[in-house]
C-alpha cells in the first residue's frame, strides 16, 4: 500500500519544484545609491536573510542580492532590510550553550538588518536560531550594537551583561523617556520598539508612529469525511495456522480537524489535531495447515471501531493565489471501543489502543475545499498479547470542507 502513496508524494514534490513562487513588487538600492524596482521572492523570513532572490521583470533571469552589494531592499508593505557591515556577537542565548565570558565576542560581518523603527533614532534587529541582536543608529551615524549577553559563571550561575541600558541612557535623552524606564527595560523587540518610537515622537512632534499589521495565527475548522481502504493481518508466533490476512475492505470514516496556521513563512506551516471515527469489520474462513486433517476450516472475524486522534504538522506549497499543495506527518493515537477478534476454538482477542504514524499529501482550493490522501503505517492492535501480533493499515481518501 505504501507504493501508491510514495508515487503520489514524488509527483507532489515534482510539481512543487515547478510551482509558481510568490515574487512580490519590491525594490533594492545598490551601494552606489541607485534604486531598482524589481520582483523579490518574499518568504516572510522568520530569521534575517543572508541573501534574497530577485527578478527585474516577470520573465527575467533570477539574480541574488547580498549584503555586500545591496544597501537596502524592501517591500510595499513597509518591510525593509539594510545591508551593512556591523559588529556582532554570536554567543548563543540558549541556556545550554551559554558562554563563560561576560564581554561580547565581536566580529565584523556583512549582514541584512531588519529596520524596526525609523526616525532620528533608528532601531535595527538581527535574528537567527538562538540569537537576537539589536542595533542603534542616530541619524546617519554609524550603526552600533546594543549589548546584551547572558553568560554563565564558573559555579553555573546565569548572569546578564545589560550594557545596552547604559547606552540608551546616554543616547535617548528626552523628557518623555525616563531613566527609570530605561533602567528596567527588557531586551525584546516589543519594548525597544515602543521606547524608540516614543523618543522619536518626543524629538519631532510631527513624527508618525507606524503600526504594522500584526501577524496572527489563523484557526481553521475542517469537516473531513473519508473513504478508506483497510487491510488487516493477524499473526501467532506459536501456531502458524493462526497467521493470515483478512480481506481488504472499503469503508467510511468521519472526522473534524482543528488547524492552527502559524504566522510566519507566509503561512506555509500549520499544526493540526483531527479526531476521527472509524469502523472496520471483516470475516473469512481459514483452512488449517498444521496438525489438522486436510480440509478442516475455521471461521475468523474482526470488529474494530475507534476514535483516532492524529496530531501533526503540515507544510503548504502555493501553486497560485487559489491553489496549494500540502504534505504532512502525524502521530496517531487510537482509542478503541468494544473491539475484538473472534477465531474459532480460541478465546476472543481484545483489541487494545495503540499508536502509529501517518503521512499524507493534499490539494487545497480557495482555502475552502481540500482533497487529501493519507497513509497510516502498520498499527499493532494486539500489542498486549505475548504471542499474538497484528498489522492494521489504512489508506484514506478525504474530501474536506472548511467550516471556519
Amino acid at each position: 500500500m505504501t507504493k501508491p502513496l510514495l508515487a503520489l508524494l514524488f509527483c507532489c514534490l515534482c510539481l512543487t519544484s515547478n510551482a509558481q513562487i510568490a515574487y512580490e513588487n519590491a525594490y533594492f538600492i545598490t551601494n552606489s545609491g541607485e534604486r531598482i524596482d524589481c520582483l523579490i521572492k518574499n518568504v516572510d523570513w522568520k530569521n534575517n536573510p543572508d541573501s534574497f532572490e530577485y527578478k527585474i521583470s516577470e520573465n527575467g533571469p533570477l539574480e541574488k542580492g547580498l549584503p555586500l552589494n545591496v544597501k537596502e531592499f524592501g517591500f510595499s508593505d513597509g518591510t525593509k532590510f539594510i545591508g551593512t557591515k556591523v559588529k556582532i556577537d554570536r554567543s548563543s542565548d540558549l541556556t545550554e550553550k551559554l558562554s563563560y565570558e561576560k564581554q561580547p565576542d565581536f566580529k565584523d560581518e556583512a549582514l541584512f538588518l531588519k529596520v524596526l523603527v525609523e526616525g532620528s533614532a533608528k532601531l535595527h534587529g538581527y535574528t537567527q536560531e538562538g540569537l537576537r541582536r539589536f542595533y542603534l543608529q542616530m541619524g546617519n551615524d554609524a550603526i552600533e550594537p546594543l549589548v546584551y549577553k547572558k553568560y554563565s559563571t564558573d559555579d553555573a550561575i546565569i548572569r546578564e551583561n545589560v550594557a545596552f541600558r547604559q547606552k540608551l541612557l546616554n543616547t535617548l535623552e528626552c523628557n518623555s523617556v525616563s531613566n527609570q524606564e530605561i533602567a528596567n527595560i527588557k531586551y525584546t523587540t516589543k519594548t525597544l520598539v515602543k521606547l524608540f518610537q516614543r523618543y522619536n515622537k518626543c524629538m519631532d512632534s510631527g513624527y508618525e508612529i507606524e503600526r504594522p499589521e500584526q501577524k496572527k495565527t489563523k484557526l481553521n475548522l475542517w469537516l473531513n469525511p473519508s473513504v478508506t481502504s483497510n487491510n488487516f493481518k493477524v499473526s501467532n508466533g506459536l501456531e502458524t495456522q493462526y497467521t493470515f490476512d483478512f480481506p481488504s475492505t472499503i469503508g467510511l470514516r468521519l472526522g473534524t480537524a482543528l488547524e492552527l496556521v502559524l504566522p510566519y513563512n507566509k503561512n506555509k506551516w500549520s499544526v493540526f489535531v483531527e479526531p476521527t471515527y472509524q469502523k472496520y469489520t471483516s470475516d473469512r474462513q481459514v483452512e488449517r495447515s498444521f496438525n489438522f486433517s486436510e480440509g478442516d476450516i475455521f471461521d475468523a472475524s474482526i470488529t474494530y471501531s475507534s476514535i483516532e486522534l492524529p496530531v501533526g504538522v503540515r507544510h503548504y506549497m502555493f501553486l497560485n493565489d487559489l491553489s496549494k499543495l500540502s504534505i504532512e506527518v502525524a502521530f496517531v493515537h487510537d482509542f478503541t471501543m468494544n473491539s475484538n477478534i473472534n477465531i474459532d476454538q480460541t478465546d476472543d482477542l481484545t483489541i487494545d489502543s495503540n499508536e502509529n504514524f501517518a503521512f499524507g499529501i493534499g490539494y487545497v482550493f480557495k482555502n475552502t475545499f481540500q482533497f487529501q490522501i493519507r497513509y497510516q503505517l502498520p498499527r499493532n492492535i494486539l500489542d498486549n498479547y505475548v504471542f499474538w501480533s497484528s498489522e492494521f493499515t489504512t489508506l484514506n481518501f478525504t474530501l474536506g470542507y472548511r467550516l471556519l
